[in-house]
């Protein structure tokens, strides 16, 4: 058995008609995104899954209630793996949203996962460092010694853990495309989290 950290994103969530775009809501699954639970739990049964924890958002606890029940392993939910702040931005509707950016002065390329430059929002090292000390914060033991330590969180999580970790520019900000469903897996080198791949949830294909 490998340790590992395995970051996994939330399965596909219900529909956002008539929501607001960026919130912390209570979302649960899809059908599909439920189908994408199962997917991901099988996958990472065989990857000798020993912790597991989840944001508190709904979509992301029910995937990370799938995991635990297919890989029998009690899971953990906590704020720190939420979606980054998203400061003013909070509540708006989509067009709200990208009338907003544009008056920023930001590109609305990729409204949802760009936010270099935007103001009070959380930025990607911001977001690093919550998750950093959150993984600190747990044990006496470091992630490197157990087998792997599963994360269920959000796009924008998973985004900023590798592009702080890679020194990813906010230029190549394609660099990294992490679907629902989806997952990251690390390892520890000399100390330092070395990315072993990425896994593509088969749902959808």
């Amino acid at each position: 058995m490998r340790a590992s950290l395995i970051f996994a994103r939330h399965g596909n969530a219900q529909d956002r008609q008539g929501a607001t775009a960026c919130e912390p809501s209570a979302w649960g699954l899809s059908r599909r995104g439920a189908a994408e639970a199962c997917a991901l739990a099988d996958w990472l049964s065989g990857c000798g899954v020993t912790r597991l924890y989840s944001s508190d958002l709904a979509r992301a606890v029910e995937t990370a209630g799938v995991i635990s029940r297919l890989n029998d392993v009690s899971v953990h939910t906590s704020s720190a793996l939420r979606e980054r702040s998203m400061g003013l931005f909070e509540g708006l509707s989509h067009e709200q949203l990208l009338l907003t950016r544009a008056a920023q002065g930001l590109s609305n390329e990729d409204p949802y996962q760009d936010w270099h430059g935007a103001t009070g929002v959380e930025t990607d090292e911001q977001v690093h460092g919550r998750v950093s000390a959150f993984l600190q914060a747990q044990s006496a033991l470091s992630w490197e010694e157990h087998g792997a330590t599963v994360l269920v969180t959000h796009a924008g999580v998973i985004k900023s853990f590798l592009h702080t970790v890679f020194s990813v520019t906010h230029t190549q900000r394609s660099c990294f495309k992490i679907g629902t469903g989806c997952a990251a897996e690390f390892t520890c080198r000399r100390g330092f989290p070395q990315l072993i791949g990425l896994w593509r949830n088969p749902v959808g294909l």
